[in-house]
């Protein structure tokens, strides 16, 4: 199957802003995955390709991709989240990391169903091992309501 330029573009432009060595060494490989979609254990190209996804890892592994009893708990938990705050929204991030451990800074606001206006500032911790994330505390402060 030849390729598409799409697919050629999306490569070209991994080469050049995202990770030139990682990029080069998979087309030296024959490697040129461009992952459109994942559903199960299947990933999609953006050429239409279907191929078995064998580094599987993590919930991936469990529950596959789009899961549709996580993709639907998911959105029940937002759903839940609109209804109490319907325009909630969240600004004012500032974000860092020293070591293994990251601080994320927010402020929510929003408006409950019933008219009352709230401004909720608030801060992630956040703990690494190995690149991934093993703990994640959250801390809300009620700012004001009116």
């Amino acid at each position: 199957m030849a390729m598409s330029k799409e697919k050629a573009d999306f490569i070209e432009r991994s080469m050049k802003y995202w990770n030139p060595g990682k990029t080069a060494d998979w087309q030296r490989m024959g490697v040129d995955l461009v992952i459109d979609r994942r559903e199960g254990y299947h990933l999609y190209d953006v050429d239409g390709r279907r191929l078995i996804d064998v580094h599987l890892n993590g919930g991936t592994y469990s529950l596959g991709h789009r899961n549709p009893e996580v993709v639907a708990a998911v959105r029940e938990g937002l759903a839940a989240r609109f209804e109490g705050l319907p325009d909630v929204h969240y600004g004012d991030g500032r974000h860092w990391v020293s070591g293994n451990l990251g601080v994320s800074e927010w402020l929510l606001t929003g408006t409950r169903p019933d008219g009352v206006r709230l401004r909720v500032r608030g801060c992630d911790h956040w703990e690494f091992r190995d690149s991934k994330v093993i703990r994640k505390d959250s801390y809300w402060k009620l700012v004001e309501s009116s």
